[in-house]
C-alpha cells in the first residue's frame, strides 16, 4: 500500500505594497473626492501643458526667420492667448486651493460635529491635526510643483528672460507657485478651524487669497536690492540692461534733488527738465541675473508663512475645544 506524500507548495513571499495606514488613511479616505481631482486636473493640465509645449516647438522650427503674415496671425490667435489664459489660471490657482481645499479641511469637520469624536479615540489631537495637514501640504506640493514644471518647459523656448518680471510669469514659474499654493491652502485650514463653519471659512479665505496675491505682486520688489545706473542728462544709452525689470527712472539736480518724470507735464519733457536744472539720469531696474534670487527669497517666505499658519492650527487644536 502506497502513502501519498504532500509536499507543500512553493509559494512566492507576499509583496508588500506601499500603503497608507492609519492617520494617514484616514485623512485620505475622507478628502480623496478632493485629492482625487486634484491630481486628474493636474494630470490633464500638465498633458495639455506638454501637448502645446511640443506645438510650440514646431511652430517656431517652422516658422520663417522674417516676418510672415500668416505666422504672425496664427501666433497672435491662438499661442500667445493660450499662454496668457494658462499663465492667469496658474496665478489664481494656489487661491483656489485655499478656498475649495484649504478652507473646507477642518471647517466641514466643524460644522459638522465629527470633529468631536477626536477627543474619544487614542490618537492625540497633534498627531490628528499634523498628519492632516501634512498629508494635504503634500498633495498640493506635488500638483503645484508638476503644473509650474510643466508650464516653464512650455515657456522654455519663447524666452523665460522676456518679461519675467510681469505677475503671471514671476509667480508662476520656479519655486513661487508651490510656495503660494502652499501658503494659501494652510492659512486657509488655519482660518477654516478658527471659524468652524465652511462656506463663512471659504469667504474669508478669498478675501485672504486675494490679498496674498497683492501682497506677492506689490511688494515683490523688496525681495532683492535694486540696481542703480546713472549718466549725464540728456544720455541715451542711460537705460535699464536687455531683459531687466525697470523699476523707477528719477532725475537729479545739480542741488542733490530728484526729479520725477510725472512732474514735468509740459512739453517737452527734456526742455522741462532742463529748466529745473536737471543734469543727471538714473534707472532703477532688477536685472536678469536676479530672477531666481528674487524668485527663492519669495518663496521662502511664503513656505515661512505656511509653516507658521501650519504649526499654529497644531497648537490653537491642542489647546481649544472641539
Amino acid at each position: 500500500m502506497s502513502t501519498l506524500v504532500h509536499t507543500p507548495s512553493a509559494r512566492p513571499p507576499a509583496r508588500h505594497r506601499p500603503h497608507l495606514s492609519g492617520m494617514a488613511w484616514l485623512t485620505w479616505r475622507q478628502h480623496r473626492a478632493a485629492y482625487r481631482v486634484a491630481i486628474v486636473a493636474t494630470l490633464s493640465a500638465g498633458a495639455w501643458m506638454l501637448y502645446q509645449g511640443l506645438r510650440w516647438r514646431d511652430f517656431l522650427r517652422d516658422a520663417p526667420p522674417f516676418y510672415n503674415e500668416r505666422y504672425s496671425h496664427e501666433y497672435e490667435s491662438w499661442y500667445e492667448p493660450a499662454q496668457l489664459y494658462t499663465g492667469l489660471a496658474l496665478y489664481i490657482l494656489p487661491l483656489l486651493l485655499g478656498v475649495f481645499l484649504g478652507a473646507p479641511l477642518l471647517a466641514a469637520d466643524r460644522d459638522k460635529g465629527t470633529a468631536k469624536l477626536v477627543v474619544t479615540q487614542s490618537v492625540s489631537r497633534v498627531r490628528w491635526m499634523a498628519t492632516r495637514l501634512a498629508v494635504t501640504a503634500l498633495v498640493v506640493v506635488v500638483c503645484t510643483g508638476v503644473l509650474s514644471a510643466a508650464f516653464t518647459w512650455w515657456w522654455q523656448p519663447h524666452g523665460l528672460e522676456v518679461e519675467w518680471y510681469r505677475p503671471e510669469r514671476f509667480a508662476t514659474t520656479g519655486p513661487m507657485p508651490v510656495a503660494l499654493a502652499l501658503a494659501m491652502t494652510l492659512l486657509g485650514a488655519l482660518i477654516g478651524f478658527a471659524i468652524g463653519r465652511t462656506l463663512p471659512a471659504m469667504a474669508i479665505t478669498l478675501g485672504a487669497g486675494v490679498a496674498v496675491l497683492y501682497v506677492s505682486t506689490r511688494f515683490r520688489g523688496l525681495l532683492g536690492v535694486r540696481r542703480t545706473i546713472s549718466g549725464p542728462f540728456p544720455d541715451p544709452a542711460v537705460r535699464a540692461p536687455e531683459h531687466s525689470a525697470h523699476i523707477d527712472h528719477f532725475f537729479t539736480t545739480t542741488s542733490g534733488r530728484q526729479v520725477s518724470p510725472g512732474q514735468c507735464s509740459t512739453n517737452p519733457l527734456d526742455s522741462c527738465l532742463a529748466d529745473r536744472g536737471v543734469v543727471h539720469s538714473s534707472v532703477k531696474y532688477f536685472d536678469l541675473a536676479q530672477r531666481d534670487i528674487l524668485q527663492w527669497t519669495g518663496a521662502a517666505f511664503w513656505t515661512a508663512v505656511a509653516l507658521i499658519a501650519g504649526a499654529l492650527t497644531v497648537w490653537w487644536a491642542a489647546r481649544r475645544s472641539l
